[in-house]
Order: C-alpha cells, then structure tokens, then sequence
C-alpha cells in the first residue's frame, strides 16, 4: 500500500502485509473499512485490516490443497459479508464472511475462472474464464443464466458494469470484447491489440488497456477508435492497470515489479512505487470521494 498522493516522486509504502504463503493471485479493496480480501495459491481466502496490518480472518478452502483448487480470482462485499472466488478448474464458490463456510458452488466452466465481478445486491455474478467463455450466474438459484461466446484465445481481464448490464474482456488475441449481459451478446469489438487488463469509464463510454508492448491505450468504445497511446517508458509487460478518471491518472503494474503512475494529459510518469518484491497482478486506487 502506497501513500501516492505523496510529495515525493517515489512515495512511501506504508503498508506491506503477507497475507498468504504462497503468490496472490488477486485481492479486492474496501478502502472506506480500509480492508482487503484476497486469495491465493495457499488455498486461502485472507481479510486483512490494513490500518493495523493483521489478518482478521482466513477462510480454508473446503476441497482440499492439491493444484486443481488453488484459488485465481476473487470478488467480496464486507457489508453483505460474502465472497466469491474462482479456482484453478473452473469452479466458483460463495462463501460467508462471518461463518467461515462456503455456502454455494457455481459449476460450469472448464478451465480457470482468470476473473470474477459480483453483484451483491441483485445477486448476480459474472465470470471470465480460460475455457473462452463468459459466464452469468443467478445466485439466488445458484444456476448460470447466460454463456456468452466471442474469445479465440484464453481470456485475461474483464471489467463489469452491472447497472448498464454490460463487460469488457481482453484476451490472449489482437481482440477485447464490449458485451451485453442481459442478452448475451457481443456488442463491439476492439482490435489489433492485445490487452492483459482494462479500466473502463462507463459514464465516458472509454477504456484504458495495456498489454505486454510499452504503450497503455485510450479507446473510445462508441466509435471504436483509439483516442491517445502512453508510451510507458521502460515498464516490461503490464499485467493490470487501473484509472482514476476524474484526477486523469494511470496506476499501471508489470511483470518487472513495477507500479507507476502516469499523468493521462501529459503522458510523463508522476509517481514510481517501490519494494513490490514480484509481478504485480492488480492494482488499485482508493476510490474517490462520492460526487
């Protein structure tokens, strides 16, 4: 966890917790409780209060420790008290926060759920998958609801917006994929570059991507053009990227151990993040205040 808004051209790290013995593999922020839930290849989901640097809870994985359970991907809302995670063969589970248990398993793909979004409140969740297929599941019946096709090669990102019933997803191919959930099919498509992660603005109808060349990418989604290339400078294969789109900033990690931050009107680099000791597989803003 680092203080960006820092003076200082290389701000501090004021938070470094090991939350798992083996590599995370992803974690998602609830930055007003100021804690993480994250998941790993140690078959745990960890909770960790990041003002005082503990881990609150772990949850075990119920299945087991060999490699087929390993856990990839994640999504958790601490006010509803639920989790849910997607491991290595393609299985979903939804846990409960307060008990410990998981309480419900979604069953359907067939190779790694590289990444799921979940929403809590209408019970739904989406899931990408390396069996090239997005999926979306009613939770309140624990059933899939649609299986949407489009990916050639294995997927890498996606980013959701359930009030607008709509994904993008980025693959292993010159092609990202603007989706329509509620009916199940692909909307536009993006191509000749090939992304390992996006950010959408879903108000601007925009989206930023990087991949594993040094430039990150502005697309306009409506008419599918790109507005602005960032030259990275010297960061070595982007793995994830984040924007905040109000402040015009770009939070990019790399598979070199790299987390920079980047001016979206200038393009020059405003902040380096140091002491990430391997690839940086996600990485987040705190999110901005409301309004």
């Amino acid at each position: 966890l680092w203080a960006v808004d820092h003076a200082s051209a290389t701000p501090p790290c004021v938070r470094c917790v090991q939350a798992h013995f083996d590599i995370c593999t992803d974690h998602v922020t609830d930055w007003d409780r100021m804690m993480t839930v994250s998941v790993g290849g140690d078959h745990h989901i960890a909770i960790v209060d990041l003002q005082s640097s503990k881990i609150v809870t772990k949850i075990k994985n119920d299945a087991g420790l060999s490699l087929a359970e390993q856990f990839v991907s994640c999504d958790a809302d601490l006010t509803a008290g639920q989790v849910v995670m997607g491991a290595i063969e393609g299985q979903l589970k939804v846990a409960d926060v307060e008990s410990g248990k998981f309480f419900m398993y979604l069953k359907g793909h067939e190779d790694a759920v590289r990444d799921v979004r979940a929403d809590w409140r209408h019970k739904e969740v989406v899931s990408l998958a390396w069996d090239r297929t997005m999926k979306v599941w009613d939770l309140r019946s624990g059933t899939c609801a649609r299986t949407l096709h489009g990916h050639n090669r294995v997927p890498s990102k996606m980013d959701v917006s359930f009030d607008l019933q709509m994904a993008l997803s980025c693959s292993h191919e010159e092609k990202s994929i603007l989706w329509d959930l509620r009916h199940g099919g692909a909307v536009s498509y993006y191509d000749n570059w090939c992304a390992n992660d996006v950010c959408v603005d879903w108000d601007g109808m925009r989206f930023a991507g990087c991949g594993d060349s040094d430039m990150v990418l502005i697309w306009d989604m409506e008419q599918g053009k790109i507005l602005q290339q960032i030259d990275a400078w010297d960061s070595i294969n982007a793995q994830s990227i984040d924007v905040d789109w109000k402040r015009d900033q770009v939070l990019l990690g790399t598979w070199d151990n790299q987390v920079l931050v980047f001016d979206l009107e200038t393009e020059e680099i405003l902040k380096t993040c140091k002491k990430a000791l391997r690839t940086v597989t996600k990485v987040r803003f705190n999110d901005p205040p409301a309004g």
